[in-house]
């Protein structure tokens, strides 16, 4: 431990109460660095760990205890290393404060961003789990070069950081930042991790149920299928709900539903279709199949929706007959199409009988 004329006591280490030091001669090497302090005018919005000890003269106090007795020696150390600044962050923050991790394109992840009024020898970004292990978060790059001063993103995906280790909870996400002294500053901020679970479905059997395989001009082709949430999370679906009918000429974006990132739907496609998927459906029906959350309408674990649909061949299709066949998809996820081509089914428009 330093003392100063003034009173003030740095802490330049503690003993390991748990540990026997041997007697004889030790001898420690001590670089100027001190337990973190916060100086009397300063007002910091993060933790000081590590920090060199001001400039000036002290007190060196040595303390041994044998736990029947204790004793401590003295002597004097003048320090003049022209005290130098701390390495500083100015922003923090985490949005959102609150993510659920289960795919469904809602809160899946959170974006950490930093400022750095000036370079630092090393930053690290990582996450504390209620488990107390830690995870580093990724750095996205293309704003501030590494540990140089300006603005640092981080995205925190939770699934794809922690695996199958993920779990609800508090977690802390905390940022270390260090200059070339060993100087250490921590900024840290809570982050609720809530809603975890795998979400995983299939088209139940793989069984679909047409309406026919000739269809008049005009007329329409419908389906009916069943959907089997079969993963612990729940499945988000948007509209255009079961039983609505389509024209061949339309699709799900001039129903006003378009894409939606991390939703599930049923689609319906053609051989003489444009794009992938044109016709599609929820899971299942409002209030019947599908719940109602913060969120959105989701199909809950472990339940199936029923989902009907048709679509009404306005113009004779370029291709005739023609396969058509359904899939459950995953809009804009790395697994888009969960079950691609399921159920074929040959089917051809005549003209219209008067």
């Amino acid at each position: 431990m330093l003392k100063n004329a003034d009173g003030f006591s740095y802490l330049v280490r503690q003993g390991d109460t748990e540990k026997i030091y041997p007697s004889g001669r030790h001898a420690f090497l001590f670089n100027g660095l001190v337990q973190g302090y916060v100086l009397p005018d300063e007002k910091l919005p993060f933790q000081v760990i590590q920090r060199l000890v001001p400039d000036g003269e002290y007190t060196v106090v040595v303390a041994a205890d044998t736990g029947r007795k204790n004793a401590q020696i003295e002597g004097l150390l003048a320090v003049d290393h022209k005290f130098l600044a701390l390495p500083t962050l100015s922003e923090f923050s985490i949005n959102p404060g609150r993510i659920s991790p289960n795919r469904d394109g809602i809160h899946d992840t959170a974006i950490v961003t930093l400022h750095l009024p000036q370079d630092v020898h090393q930053l690290s970004v990582y996450a504390i789990s209620p488990g107390e292990d830690a995870y580093p978060i990724p750095e996205e790059y293309g704003l501030a070069p590494l540990n140089a001063a300006g603005n640092h993103t981080y995205r925190f995906d939770a699934l794809e950081v922690m695996g199958e280790q993920l779990m609800e909870g508090q977690f802390m996400v905390i940022a270390d930042a260090y200059d070339v002294f060993e100087q250490h500053i921590r900024w840290q901020l809570p982050l609720e991790v809530t809603g975890v679970g795998e979400v995983a479905g299939f088209i139940l059997d793989g069984a679909v149920t047409y309406s026919g395989d000739v269809v008049g001009l005009n007329d329409t082709l419908c389906f009916s299928l069943t959907v089997l949430n079969n993963g612990d999370g729940y499945m988000r679906t948007i509209g255009p709900w079961s039983a609505t009918q389509y024209q061949d000429t339309m699709n799900f974006t001039t129903k006003k539903y378009p894409e939606d990132k991390g939703a599930f739907r049923i689609g319906l496609d053609l051989e003489s279709s444009d794009g992938q998927y044109p016709f599609r459906w929820a899971l299942g029906t409002p209030g019947v199949d599908l719940v109602q959350l913060e969120d959105g309408w989701y199909l809950p674990p472990r339940r199936t929706g029923t989902v009907t649909g048709c679509v009404r061949f306005s113009v004779m299709p370029k291709v005739n007959p023609q396969y058509a066949w359904v899939g459950l998809i995953h809009e804009q996820s790395d697994l888009q199409l969960v079950n691609h081509s399921v159920a074929p089914h040959l089917v051809k428009v005549v003209p219209e009988t008067r």
